[in-house]
């Protein structure tokens, strides 16, 4: 919650270093994978949002519809219509 709310505060360089100290602890929190491609996809860096979701979506148990909703919008934006009818498929 600490880097959602510093990078809507404009500090994206101090919520990345916090993400990216909790991902280091903890790896498997796909809490933090999702909120770290929220950022990555704030600065315009799609590949790694979409990784970031990707990997959100491998450490969680079960379907997670926020993290799916928002990997199939960013591969919409940049046109991974593969990618994107696999997760809305999901999603149904």
């Amino acid at each position: 919650m600490k880097g959602l709310i510093l990078s809507a505060q404009g500090h994206n360089a101090e919520a990345l270093a916090i993400v990216k100290k909790v991902l280091f602890k903890n790896l498997n929190n796909f809490t933090c994978w999702h909120v770290y491609g929220i950022i990555n996809k704030k600065e315009k860096d799609y590949d790694q949002s979409r990784r970031c979701y990707i990997n959100a979506l491998k450490y969680h148990t079960g379907n997670n519809e926020n993290v799916l909703r928002d990997l199939s919008f960013l591969q919409a934006h940049l046109r991974e219509y593969e990618g994107f009818k696999e997760s809305r498929r999901q999603l149904m």
